[in-house]
């Protein structure tokens, strides 16, 4: 049951969420709310599917118990990281009305249901002193700090509750269908969803100091970097889940091809193409030795 939730987790904190929203929730409490809303809704779809494939009624109820405790403690985390770092993710950019407003009206650009929107629209930023650019001389956790520990956070919620669920309800999910390991299937299934875009937000933040900023928009479509590598991973975890070590040369040598113009040309980016592939890397690898 554990990959199930894990599963719900990525899908709601990750892929539900736009970058918009993640740039509105941290200055906006309404933000934080949309947050948790499509975080439920993430957990409630997947709870949903785990019904139907488990077909077993009696556990509908405890089911449905975890899943509000989830959400409960995943909404109690984001609104303690909320009030304690605010504009950590900007700590160039003070916080103002303007600022938030910007971020407002590009979520609301951005989003395709009229509910949020109305949430957002309806959203007044706090007069409150403290919502200001903090004062107090303290400097801000840098983001990858503030992202790890978040995670960590609601990586260990999960794992420890469902544990201890399992302890009380004898709650396990190993059902034998069709001849097929659904343990396996759930592991590759999460091995996938986290080498996506949980990869691509940490790479950028683990990378980010390097970047030479030198990208010119004419020079690549937009969103192609972050589209390649996710290929790249997801073709490297296919390799390496068939032992076929010498497919993921092959695909690091065209992603090399591809940028060779601007690797030969500019030393500074060639540094930060080496140190953003292998970061690449080295997750594909993690994933594969701790969930597959």
């Amino acid at each position: 049951m554990i990959y199930f939730y894990i599963i719900s987790h990525v899908l709601g904190d990750f892929y539900l969420q736009s970058q918009e929203l993640s740039d509105y929730k941290a200055v906006s409490r309404a933000g934080v709310r949309i947050h948790n809303i499509q975080y439920a809704l993430a957990f409630m779809m997947v709870m949903i599917l785990r019904i139907v494939i488990l077909r077993n009624l009696s556990a509908i109820l405890p089911d449905f118990i975890l899943t509000l405790i989830f959400v409960s403690i995943h909404a109690t985390i984001d609104i303690i990281k909320f009030r304690v770092t605010k504009t950590a993710y900007y700590k160039n950019i003070p916080y103002s009305k303007l600022d938030y407003k910007l971020k407002r009206d590009r979520f609301v650009e951005s989003t395709r249901f009229d509910f949020f929107r109305k949430i957002a629209m309806n959203d007044i930023p706090s007069n409150d002193s403290k919502d200001k650019s903090s004062s107090s001389g303290r400097k801000p956790l840098a983001p990858i700090t503030i992202f790890g520990i978040d995670q960590f956070c609601h990586l260990f919620s999960i794992v420890a509750i469902s544990l201890l669920a399992r302890n009380i309800y004898g709650y396990s999910f190993n059902p034998e269908l069709s001849g097929y390991d659904f343990q396996v299937l759930l592991r590759m299934t999460l091995a996938i969803l986290l080498v996506g875009k949980p990869a691509n937000v940490l790479i950028v933040m683990l990378t980010e100091r390097f970047d030479p900023k030198t990208t010119k928009i004419d020079e690549g479509l937009a969103g192609a970097g972050a589209r390649m590598g996710t290929l790249e991973r997801l073709l490297s975890l296919l390799f390496l889940s068939q032992n076929l070590v010498s497919g993921i040369a092959v695909v690091f040598t065209l992603k090399g091809i591809a940028r060779y113009k601007k690797i030969s040309e500019d030393a500074k980016f060639a540094e930060y193409f080496v140190i953003g592939t292998f970061t690449s890397l080295l997750i594909v690898f993690i994933v594969y030795l701790f969930i597959l």
